[in-house]
């Protein structure tokens, strides 16, 4: 414990431990790995991303999905809904993808509490991502 707090790894999560939380939280302390070709690869939830994959989803994210979120946030629309969810579905995310089933099985049962819960729940994409 020690070492690990004589090398910066301060940070904290409850028990028990929510993997999204735990990725959250180890994302702070481990930079990208370096390969041979000094491209940096990433890792998010067990997908191999590329630095150039990463920042073309960071881009899709902050001009496409955050601001349609947002206005989620604000007042539920089922043309918004149905856009968020088309654009999340194009991303090659496993946790992302059950995220966006839930969400498509929340709008067909018209589950607005869920939908809600879901949609605030989203943030924790973003901060992965670190957007």
């Amino acid at each position: 414990m020690a070492d690990a707090l004589a090398n910066g790894f301060s940070g904290y999560i409850t028990t028990p431990i929510i993997e999204k939380d735990l990725n959250i939280e180890l994302s702070k302390y481990f930079s990208p790995i370096s390969n041979k070709n000094e491209n940096f690869e990433y890792y998010i939830h067990n997908v191999h991303l590329s630095s150039e994959e990463l920042a073309s989803l960071k881009y899709v994210f902050k001009n496409t999905i955050i601001p349609i979120w947002k206005d989620l946030q604000e007042i539920l629309s089922m043309e918004k809904l149905n856009i968020f969810t088309k654009e999340i579905e194009n991303i090659e995310w496993k946790d992302l993808k059950e995220f966006n089933k839930k969400m498509k099985m929340a709008i067909k049962s018209f589950d607005f509490e869920n939908i809600q819960k879901l949609i605030s729940n989203f943030k924790v994409y973003i901060q992965i991502l670190d957007i």
